[in-house]
């Protein structure tokens, strides 16, 4: 909804268009609320893949180090412009999902499909209940709208998006899936970062060892490209709902900010399965309630004029 109110004006972002809808004081209040969403999700994200790192991979490495390393990441590519980001993803994208689909298929061969009956696990009530309490893992969707006025091609954003949506529910849906086949639920309920275990557990041929490490590579690629636009995202929010006339200023101090936010939960265990599973299932009717109010208000001023 708030995609059809946003690809009215060519020349105005999803923060642009908040504020022209809701008048200048509510706007920038539900802009700036849409700021602290945005940006705490980075922070708790770039806790997450940090704790990720140093548990799976890099145990001897001090936590804040791994994150450091992130953040300086993150702002060399947020600052760089949306033109060198996006030529990131345009260029990394495809290697990444060739990694995966190459993993998809050393997983189908170590599956035991028996293991993913019954179909519906708990019925399709609970299935759809916490698809909507976790929808907002579709939220990397809300920054494209930031950046629609730079789109070249605007006729086919609604098309393009809708079925890049699309395309990544299914992946999304069949890694689920795959990790219940190759686990076994019981199993799969203990085991906390289900994509590297896979990774280790694969294998191509007789001879070949620690795999692991190419999927992390991908995977580290992919992590760093979207902390960037998170950063890259909450900069531009900042910098639209304040009337500032370029968000670089800003990237410093909330790369720093980011940082030091990360480091406040106590332990893994905290950050994910409290702050993350709270947040996120707050931010998804947040986002849900800003479209349609956003949509809603928007009828009813062009109905009025």
């Amino acid at each position: 909804m708030a995609s059809i109110v946003v690809t009215k004006r060519v020349t105005k972002n999803s923060i642009e268009m908040t504020k022209q809808v809701f008048g200048k004081k509510i706007g920038s209040f539900i802009s700036l609320l849409l700021f602290f969403l945005v940006f705490l999700i980075l922070c708790l994200d770039l806790r997450e893949y940090s704790d990720t790192i140093a548990i799976i991979y890099l145990p001897d490495t001090p936590l804040f180090v791994i994150a450091l390393l992130f953040i300086i990441t993150c702002y060399y590519n947020s600052i760089r412009g949306l033109k060198s980001l996006g030529s990131a993803f345009y260029i990394c994208t495809p290697y990444i999902k060739l990694s995966i689909f190459l993993l998809a298929i050393l997983i189908i061969k170590e599956s035991a499909w028996s293991n993913a009956l019954p179909i519906f696990g708990g019925g399709g009530k609970e299935i759809v209940k916490q698809s909507l309490n976790k929808a907002s893992i579709f939220g990397d969707l809300f920054l494209l709208l930031l950046i629609y006025p730079s789109i070249m091609d605007k006729k086919n954003f609604t098309k393009v998006t809708l079925y890049g949506t699309i395309f990544l529910m299914v992946e999304m849906s069949f890694f689920i899936l795959s990790y219940i086949i190759l686990f076994g639920y019981p199993f799969l309920e203990r085991v906390t970062f289900a994509f590297h275990e896979v990774s280790k557990y694969v294998k191509i041929g007789s001879f070949s060892s620690h795999i692991e490490t190419y999927f992390f590579f991908f995977w580290l690629l992919a992590v760093a490209l979207r902390l960037s636009f998170y950063l890259y995202g909450s900069a531009v929010i900042y910098k639209t709902t304040f009337n500032m006339k370029s968000y670089k200023p800003i990237l410093a101090p909330l790369s720093l900010l980011a940082l030091i936010l990360s480091m406040v939960p106590e332990n893994p265990v905290y950050n994910s399965f409290i702050l993350r599973e709270l947040f996120y299932n707050t931010a998804t009717y947040g986002l849900m309630l800003y479209s349609v109010v956003l949509w809603l208000t928007d009828k009813v001023k062009g109905r009025a004029n």
